[in-house]
């Protein structure tokens, strides 16, 4: 996958209500751990900033796994070049 390819996934309509009740944040790290183990995690007041876009197309990101961080709504930071999530 590429950057151009993720941000496509990641502009795709999200399926937030099977989140529902969920820890969408600790979902969202748990996939992004598996390609990245050890994240750059970057808290804000009220969004959480995680690892480089191109470091984590690079190890590997799946474009199933980008669909599923989308569907809890994830998004690609373009200002601070990393996913994001607002808590």
């Amino acid at each position: 996958m590429n950057r151009k390819e993720l941000e496509a996934i990641m502009d795709g309509d999200c399926k937030f209500e099977k989140y529902t009740g969920k820890s969408r944040v600790l979902l969202g790290l748990n996939i992004i751990t598996k390609y990245i183990p050890d994240p750059d995690i970057s808290p804000d007041h009220d969004i959480i900033y995680v690892c480089n876009v191109d470091e984590l197309i690079k190890a590997g990101l799946t474009e199933a796994d980008a669909c599923e961080l989308r569907d809890m709504n994830w998004m690609v930071d373009s200002e601070f070049d990393c996913m994001a999530i607002f808590t």
